[in-house]
């Protein structure tokens, strides 16, 4: 994999403008509007955005900071797949990563599912479909399953403690899993951008 395929550029947003249309579907609120961000593309590609992000910073930190961040994950994770990919996307790129969530040793919690499902995040629980998958340990009905997710990701008091009271086992709750291993929130994985990254990492 080329790591000199991929490019950082640094440009303002304009959300009005015809350049913006193909970052629209990155984009996750309205406050990116006339703010700056970065995409990471193919080198020739400029259009074909892998991932976006508003950041805070001068620009140089940035484009060294995703560039060394790749080259970490190349060589320590040796991803093997698009998921591998959506993973470095969404923890080791936003800024709502702490740079700790990502030194911890994140050991099994012995439970064969749910050790299943977090096995592509490193321990970490970071995708919504994680977090549905294990509340549908409890709930069979997608509306619950929904409900309790939502809930959780916006710290709903009454939904923490329902989640207390699901035990995955006689120590670990629904609530104390998410509460140890979520990186503050779920999200959905950026597909998208995994794919494209993988692609422009193995063109020659």
């Amino acid at each position: 994999m080329n790591i000199n395929n991929v490019v950082v550029s640094i440009f303002k947003i304009q959300i009005n403008s015809s350049e913006s249309l193909n970052i629209a579907p990155y984009l996750h609120d309205t406050d990116y509007d006339n703010t700056i961000a970065y995409t990471v593309h193919q080198r020739m590609k400029p259009r074909d955005i892998i991932y976006l992000y508003k950041f805070q910073g001068p620009e140089s930190d940035i484009v060294r900071d995703f560039k060394s961040e790749l080259a970490f994950f190349l060589e320590d994770y040796r991803p093997q797949n698009i998921m591998d990919f959506a993973f470095f996307l969404d923890v080791f790129c936003p800024i709502r990563t702490e740079p700790s969530i990502l030194s911890l040793d994140y050991k099994p919690f012995g439970h064969k599912v749910v050790d299943d499902i977090l096995t592509p995040t490193n321990g970490l629980l970071v995708w919504n479909h994680q977090l549905e998958a294990i509340i549908s340990l409890f709930y069979e009905q997608e509306s619950k399953v929904l409900d309790m997710r939502i809930g959780l990701n916006i710290r709903d008091v009454l939904v923490e403690n329902r989640a207390k009271e699901l035990k995955i086992t006689k120590s670990l709750s629904v609530f104390s899993l998410f509460t140890s291993r979520v990186v503050n929130f779920t999200e959905m994985p950026n597909i998208k951008g995994a794919y494209r990254l993988y692609n422009a990492l193995l063109e020659v």
